[in-house]
């Protein structure tokens, strides 16, 4: 399941010409963080664990990532803005 899931991104994300080389670094991270929740939707995550393990420095990059990811199906996304509870991820089925 894991492997169609990311096969599945690796071939959509050809025909958007809006995916970078960010997004694909954040789309894995959440992705590698879904696989250590056990496959369960959703990942609680932190914008900066994401950054971190990404590599990607600039919050602004990282908020147009996950907004396009959102955008384009890969992920939902449901901030929190207690900083005490983490904002939840779902990792989406793709077809």
């Amino acid at each position: 399941m894991t492997r169609s899931i990311m096969s599945e991104f690796f071939i959509s994300i050809q025909q958007n010409k809006q995916i970078t080389h960010s997004h694909i670094c954040i789309y894995v991270v959440i992705f590698e963080l879904w696989i250590q929740n056990g496959l369960v939707n959703p990942v609680e995550i932190s914008r900066n664990r994401i950054m971190k393990m990404a590599k990607v420095s600039a919050n602004g990059t990282y908020h147009k990532c996950i907004r396009d990811l959102v955008n384009g199906k890969y992920i939902s996304y449901y901030p929190n803005y207690n900083s005490y509870f983490g904002t939840w991820v779902y990792v989406l089925k793709l077809s």
